[in-house]
C-alpha cells in the first residue's frame, strides 16, 4: 500500500498494490461541503515496485456518487458509462485552473474557469464531460490523481505534465508528485500544453 499517511508498505509475497487517499478535499469536508472523496488506485506490483503505468483499477467515491474504471473497460459514474466532452478549443472550454494561476494569456481566453479544491473529483469531472480540462501548476501528490487519471483516460481524456511530458515512468513513492494537464481530447490537450 502507498498512502500519504504511511508511505510505501509492501508485505512479503505481495503481488498487488493500492494507492490510497483517504480524503481528498479535506478543507471542503471540514466546511460541510459535499465535495470531497476517497480515492483508491490498484494494480500489479512490478519487481516489488509501484508504477503508475500498472494502475489497472481506479475508484473515486464521494457523497456525489462513485467514479470507477478498469483498464481497457471504460469509465463509469454510479454504474453509467461516461465520456469526455467534445470541446476541443480553449475559447469554448471550461477549465479547472489553479487558484493562483500563472497560466499564459491563451488559457485566460477560456469560456469559464473553476477551482473546487478536490483534485480527484475535478479530474473525474473531465472524465464525465462536465468540464473540459484540469490544469495544475502545483506538483500534486500521486495519491491525489492516480485513480482519477485512469478514470479520465478510460473516458477518452489525454493526460501529461503541464509542460506536455509523459507522467512518471519511475517507481512511485511517498514523495511522487507532478504538475498535470488532463484534457477531454488530444486537440484541447495540445493547446493547453503548448501554453503550459
Amino acid at each position: 500500500m502507498l498512502s500519504e499517511e504511511s508511505g510505501l508498505t509492501i508485505a512479503p509475497g505481495s503481488r498487488y498494490f493500492a494507492i490510497v487517499d483517504p480524503i481528498d478535499g479535506t478543507d471542503m469536508a471540514l466546511r460541510g461541503l459535499k465535495y470531497y472523496a476517497v480515492s483508491i488506485a490498484a494494480g500489479t506490483l512490478e519487481r516489488g515496485a509501484v508504477y503508475l503505468r500498472n494502475v489497472e483499477y481506479g475508484v473515486v467515491m464521494s457523497p456525489l456518487g462513485m467514479y470507477s474504471a478498469v483498464k481497457g473497460a471504460g469509465a463509469y459514474f454510479s454504474g453509467r458509462r461516461i465520456r469526455t466532452s467534445p470541446t476541443n478549443i480553449i475559447e469554448e472550454a471550461i477549465l479547472r485552473i489553479p487558484q493562483k494561476t500563472a497560466s499564459g494569456a491563451k488559457l485566460k481566453r477560456a469560456k469559464s474557469y473553476l477551482y473546487l479544491g478536490c483534485s480527484s473529483l475535478e479530474i473525474c469531472m473531465v472524465a464525465h464531460g462536465l468540464i473540459d480540462a484540469y490544469c495544475e501548476s502545483k506538483r500534486r501528490k500521486i495519491y491525489d490523481y492516480a485513480a482519477a487519471l485512469l478514470i479520465a483516460s478510460e473516458a477518452g481524456a489525454v493526460g501529461s505534465t503541464l509542460g506536455g511530458a509523459q507522467l512518471s515512468r519511475r517507481a512511485l513513492g511517498r514523495l511522487s508528485r507532478s504538475t498535470l494537464a488532463i484534457a477531454a481530447n488530444e486537440e484541447l490537450w495540445s493547446a493547453i500544453t503548448d501554453e503550459g
